[in-house]
């Protein structure tokens, strides 16, 4: 398993010590009496979770000049292949798992399966999750209450932090994560419960799928903003959940083929979706987010801008002069009839503004 990280910046180099091991949490024992973990009840064993025993990994090593990957296959206690994935000249590295926990022959029923991360980050008690993917949320872990107390959902990023480093694990699945000791990351990654908890579901968690996680892991200089992730996760965690779909064509031809936009839009602003109204099929949504932005961002944050110099010309010609804002839920009209040439957008850091639901209405010819 992972040790250590050295990180290469020009001709500096730091060396970050940060272990990675997989622990699981059993249930509470006793009779038919006792409340146990199920479908919505987390009710651990013990306070501490416990190393992940197996023995005789295979382990298979890729060295290149572009990407070095290291896979480790565990067999005998849990089918799980873990790898780390190191690509040139990126500031990250890459971690995926794939696991199917019904395959464990019984040996994991009644266990929850998380992966620690050990570093040396004096973080104290605190560490920081993202709420909804837009905004991030400082936590804290009370020594008063249970671990299933201090656990919390993580939907795309979370980061423990001290004056010199910021440990970001960024994730392409929502999961639970918590920060028990200083330094200490869980990540909760699948649990097989094999006992109702008599919340309505009528059965224990045992219908298992075949599961693969993946995970970025960035180390940086400490952002002056605690609440804020740097620019560069912000892009990193962008590709992370928005990967592309190549597809290639034998044929030359570029018939049917439509630009949307001819130029970026502000780094820090996020097109999170573009939707066309179902009742309608003449009017399109845009949904625009912007990132908050540190002090070390070049971005030109909170600066007001025109939608119509980043528009392709086809798809300008194609539309009316004129916009609405709308809110959120799409049933309400904030403002109409505004000039798309000279309207100034407005979206405030880590939120929707106003004006961030635009609607279109297209006359294609």
């Amino acid at each position: 398993m992972l040790r250590k990280v050295i990180l290469h910046q020009g001709d500096f180099f730091k060396t970050i010590d940060l272990r990675l091991k997989f622990m699981t949490y059993g249930t509470r024992p006793g009779g038919k009496k006792v409340e146990k973990s199920g479908a919505y009840l987390f009710l651990p064993d013990s306070a501490e979770a416990q190393d992940m025993a197996y023995s005789k990994p295979s382990i298979r090593i890729t060295d290149g000049p572009l990407v070095s990957r290291m896979e480790i296959i565990i067999d005998n206690s849990l089918k799980l292949q873990h790898t780390i994935t190191l690509t040139r000249g990126k500031p990250y590295f890459e971690i995926e798992n794939e696991f199917h926990m019904v395959k464990a022959g019984g040996s994991f029923d009644n266990k929850e399966l998380l992966l620690r991360f050990f570093s040396d980050i004096q973080s104290d008690n605190t560490f920081y999750t993202d709420l909804n993917g837009f905004q991030m949320v400082k936590r804290k872990w009370f020594e008063k209450l249970p671990v299933q107390g201090n656990v919390y959902p993580m939907a795309s990023l979370m980061y423990i932090e001290d004056s010199w480093t910021r440990l970001n694990v960024l994730s392409a699945q929502p999961l639970g994560v918590t920060s028990q000791h200083a330094g200490l990351i869980d990540v909760f990654l699948d649990r097989r419960l094999v006992q109702d908890d008599n919340r309505g579901v009528g059965q224990g968690i045992t219908d298992h799928r075949r599961t693969r996680e993946r995970f970025r892991v960035s180390i940086e200089n400490r952002g002056l903003n605690p609440l804020k992730p740097t620019s560069h996760v912000h892009q990193e965690l962008t590709k992370l959940l928005n990967e592309p779909f190549l597809m290639q064509s034998g044929s030359s031809s570029n018939q049917g083929s439509l630009q949307f936009m001819s130029s970026p839009l502000p780094c820090d602003v996020h097109l999170l979706n573009f939707r066309s109204d179902l009742n309608t099929q003449n009017d399109f949504y845009l949904f625009l987010h912007r990132f908050g932005s540190t002090c070390e961002s070049t971005c030109p944050s909170s600066h007001p801008f025109t939608l119509l110099p980043h528009l392709s010309r086809n798809i300008f010609n194609s539309i009316q002069p004129t916009m609405s804002t709308m809110s959120l839920s799409l049933n309400q009209v904030l403002q109409s009839n505004l000039n798309i040439s000279s309207y100034p957008i407005q979206l405030e850091q880590m939120d929707f503004a106003v004006c961030n639901f635009l609607r279109f209405s297209w006359n294609f010819v």
